[in-house]
């Protein structure tokens, strides 16, 4: 007769018992429980993509067809805009500058300058 083992269940924490030495899940809880996982990982990288998203929407609005743009700190806080939102840093005339996908984000103190880039 194969060994038993008492075991809790990682995910509910249910004691259970089994002939595997490795298992750690009640039969059927395993995949539930690694959906549910994978499903919050996926929502933290949506929040974060969505609010990139939203910013950069924002900023192209701002710009039009303009290729650049200041824009003062009060009124981005007022429309609640995040201002350390960024996807990349690039070098802008020789100095390392926030990108956020194709608008250049130079900080100054009490305002913004968006320059949209050429694209080659």
């Amino acid at each position: 007769m194969k060994e038993r083992f008492r075991k809790l269940c990682l995910c509910c924490g249910k004691p259970f018992v089994t002939t595997k030495d490795n298992k750690v899940y009640i039969t059927g809880h395993q995949k539930p429980n690694n959906n549910d996982v994978q499903n919050a990982k996926r929502k933290k990288v949506y929040d974060l993509n969505k609010a990139i998203a939203e910013a950069y929407q924002f900023y192209d609005d701002l710009l039009g067809e303009n290729m650049s743009l200041e824009v003062s700190m009060a009124y981005l806080r007022e429309h609640k805009i995040k201002l350390g939102w960024m996807t990349h840093m690039d070098d802008y005339k020789g100095k390392p500058e926030k990108h956020l996908h194709d608008i250049i984000i130079l900080n100054n103190n009490s305002h913004l300058t968006l320059i949209r880039r050429k694209h080659a």
